[in-house]
């Protein structure tokens, strides 16, 4: 379940804003997982496909 699909955009925005500062300070990884892929174009550094259960691709945001 895509916990962050429901929120409005500039909530959506603070968050991830917010997380991504927790990761820069702390050195954190994250495993987020959705179909908004524009959303994680911007936040991700690698991005999987999954397709019937496995990973099907793995590429750079």
């Amino acid at each position: 379940m895509n916990l962050l699909r429901a929120l409005d955009v500039s909530v959506q925005g603070k968050i991830i804003n917010k997380l991504m500062r927790l990761q820069k300070e702390f050195d954190l990884t994250y495993l987020f997982i959705t179909h908004d892929l524009s959303l994680m174009r911007n936040v991700a550094t690698r991005i999987a496909i999954m397709y019937l259960g496995k990973i099907a691709e793995i590429a750079s945001a």
